[in-house]
């Protein structure tokens, strides 16, 4: 039997938080994310974000110190 996979499919009208989206792609915890986007290192759409609570989708384009994040 394979591997399920029950957690929430990711379609693209599905937004999510902004840090939790970070977290999720391995780069720092959720709290490490709210830093980075307090202290402007974070675009989405090519736009710094600095205000926490921020909603993405998963389609938008998200970068932090100009490397774009997978998720």
């Amino acid at each position: 039997m394979g591997k399920e996979n029950y957690s929430r499919s990711k379609k693209p009208a599905d937004e999510l938080r902004l840090n939790k989206f970070i977290a999720g792609s391995g780069i720092c915890s959720r709290r490490e994310a709210d830093e980075l986007i307090k202290a402007g290192r974070v675009k989405v759409n090519e736009r710094v974000v600095k205000e926490l609570g921020t909603k993405i989708f998963y389609q938008d384009n998200i970068k932090v110190d100009d490397r774009p994040v997978q998720g």
